[in-house]
């Protein structure tokens, strides 16, 4: 996936979220209601840093370059 115009874009050789695990769609969906670091973790009791492996992860999946780009493009891309 690639940032382009203000939108994040994925190219269609199934970088999409169809490669993620369900729990890392979960924290993803999470991510783009607004939902914090701590947020997530107390709502799926676990811990903070649990959280952040998992944006770890998906970035990687996603080919994403940073935060940024993962916030961006759980908003586009979760409802």
């Amino acid at each position: 996936c690639k940032a382009q115009n203000n939108t994040i874009q994925c190219p269609l050789n199934n970088k999409g979220t169809d490669s993620l695990s369900p729990r890392e769609q979960e924290i993803l969906s999470m991510l783009g209601k607004g939902e914090t670091s701590g947020e997530i973790s107390d709502k799926l009791s676990i811990s903070t840093r649990t959280v952040e492996t998992y944006y770890f992860r998906i970035m990687n999946k996603l080919e994403l370059d940073g935060m940024k780009e993962l916030r961006k493009f759980s908003i586009q891309n979760t409802g």
